[in-house]
């Protein structure tokens, strides 16, 4: 989060970067598009783990921090850059790209070139991979933690799951208890609202109207709990009219 006085960094809110990119990397890439590249992807698919250890081709090239980072305006040409900065750090082997056809990108996956992700390759078929395949808790690092069922509940519920959205799920852990997203995402599926702005609305109002200690207000009278329904439905309708 930027502030006045630069950046407060939440002590909880990090990904681990191995030191090979801030040594000898660091020394050796003299592309600033091919670090952002490699930077985003580390962070991206870190973002996923331990629910999968990879990224699409699409993914990364729809990824709107990272397109934002690229100095160019033409929306082709920043794919261009992308893609020349893929082939940049995989000649470099800091990344492994597995194309499904040949000479195919777009139907490419993207993983970090280490111990972890070239085990998977070895067990798992490219193809099973893209189809969505849940890895087990074995393939991963000891002591790496368990996705929550957040997770779980969201994609179940209200879509597929990306890395930008998985960043905001493990940003609104930090911020919010797990019950009030779990809760966020049940009253947007029974309004069928179902996207994520919509559930961090909910969560940011129910911050500001004294959520503590992660337990849900509830209300013991008829008047109370009526008053609150109508504030609901009220934050409903103006929700749906900014859309509009």
């Amino acid at each position: 989060m930027k502030t006045d006085s630069g950046f407060k960094f939440n002590n909880r809110n990090y990904i681990p970067i191995p030191v090979e990119l801030t040594s000898s990397l660091l020394r050796d890439i003299d592309s600033f598009e091919e670090f952002k590249c490699t930077l985003r992807i580390f962070s991206l698919i870190f973002s996923l783990r331990p629910k999968r250890l990879w990224i699409s081709f699409e993914e990364l090239i729809s990824d709107p921090v990272l397109l934002e980072s690229i100095p160019v305006s033409d929306s082709e040409k920043k794919t261009e850059v992308i893609i020349k900065s893929i082939y940049a750090a995989k000649k470099r082997q800091t990344i492994i790209l597995r194309e499904k056809d040949k000479n195919q990108i777009q139907n490419s996956i993207i993983l970090i070139n280490d111990k972890i992700s070239n085990e998977l390759l070895t067990k798992k078929d490219i193809g099973k991979l893209q189809d969505g395949l849940d890895l087990e808790q074995t393939d991963f690092q000891p002591g790496q933690k368990r996705e929550s069922n957040i997770y779980r509940l969201y994609e179940d519920n209200i879509g597929q799951m990306t890395p930008v959205l998985a960043e905001e799920l493990k940003l609104a852990e930090k911020n919010y208890p797990n019950l009030w997203i779990e809760e966020a995402i049940i009253e947007a599926v029974k309004n069928n609202i179902r996207n994520w702005k919509y559930i961090s609305s909910i969560l940011n109002r129910w911050q500001i109207e004294g959520r503590t200690n992660g337990e849900s207000t509830r209300y013991s009278k008829k008047s109370e709990r009526e008053s609150q329904l109508r504030r609901a439905q009220k934050f409903r309708d103006e929700f749906i009219n900014k859309k509009s």
